[in-house]
């Protein structure tokens, strides 16, 4: 996986959202890099193909291997992550792997109460437009909006499916790492009842919200830079 290394410290792995890459941190790479050794992956299937439909497991097994690669656990070092929407999911599934702390924001992986095509469509456009821009995510809009997930590369789709239909909620009482939520007021995607749901079921959790949708620590990230880096130092 191309990944984004800097700085020194305790680890940090960051884990992006579905549709998404490294790039949707980019106001978040350098900032934490004078504090942690950051380390920041793009999941396979959005830039490159997919060899066959991913699973969630898939998706877990293939982080847990990267952060084996770095030597981090050899050291004595544990991670801490933050992890957006997808990533968030895939930080459920790997639960109770023992993260130093774990931040989530914009976070998957809870039943929904909307239909697979309404977040195929809204994951993909908010991705998109947070990496690449307006037009160019209304032009993903256009196209998408006519045939919904059936838009996607064969792999892509499948793997979408297999995802979306794996609820995590059980998985929450394992998670005993402090952990931080952060929800944008607008979110739509991921809205705040699962924000919620998560600080409910997660006993060491604190909710904290800013402006912004599901792309929060985009929309306002000085404050979630300057929240985030609190709790995690």
């Amino acid at each position: 996986m191309e990944t984004f290394v800097g700085g020194d410290g305790a680890p940090l792995l960051f884990l992006h959202g579905y549709g998404s890459s490294k790039e949707s941190f980019y106001y978040q790479l350098e900032y934490f890099s004078q504090f942690f050794k950051v380390y920041c992956p793009d999941l396979p299937g959005f830039k490159t193909p997919l060899n066959y439909p991913y699973s969630l497991e898939d998706y877990a097994n293939s982080v847990l291997s990267f952060i084996k690669e770095t030597g981090e656990c050899e050291k004595g070092n544990k991670f801490s992550v933050i992890a957006h929407s997808f990533g968030a999911r895939i930080v459920l599934k790997i639960s109770p792997y023992d993260f130093s702390k774990i931040v989530l924001t914009g976070a998957a992986g809870l039943k929904p109460k909307r239909s697979i095509g309404y977040y195929a469509k809204k994951w993909g456009y908010k991705s998109i437009k947070a990496i690449f821009g307006k037009d160019r995510a209304k032009k993903f809009s256009a196209k998408f909006n006519k045939s919904g997930i059936e838009s996607m590369p064969e792999n892509n789709r499948l793997s979408f499916i297999k995802i979306v239909n794996e609820h995590l909620d059980y998985k929450l009482k394992y998670i005993t790492a402090p952990t931080l939520i952060v929800e944008g007021k607008n979110d739509k995607e991921t809205p705040m009842y699962m924000a919620k749901r998560l600080n409910k079921g997660i006993k060491n959790s604190a909710l904290v919200t800013l402006n912004g949708g599901h792309f929060a620590f985009i929309d306002d990230y000085r404050s979630f830079n300057i929240i985030v880096k609190d709790f995690l130092i």
